[in-house]
């Protein structure tokens, strides 16, 4: 079955998901590879069931060596 989000734009469809999801939980954290669609769930406002932000984290792609740096 293909599923409609809501949106104009990834970032918008993605928040969307997120709001309905912050109104049953007390944490909520958004991890996603695109800055426009970490930046549309910081600037939405949207609040969890305990008033906090959303958290957001942006993932990257880590080489060997990356991983290696970090050692």
């Amino acid at each position: 079955e293909d599923i409609k989000y809501v949106g104009k734009d990834d970032g918008e469809k993605k928040a969307n998901v997120l709001r309905n999801i912050a109104k049953k939980y007390d944490r909520v954290a958004f991890i996603d590879d695109d800055m426009r669609n970490i930046n549309a769930v910081r600037n939405s406002g949207i609040k969890t069931k305990a008033g906090e932000n959303i958290r957001t984290v942006i993932a990257a792609k880590l080489t060997e060596k990356d991983l290696e740096d970090l050692k």
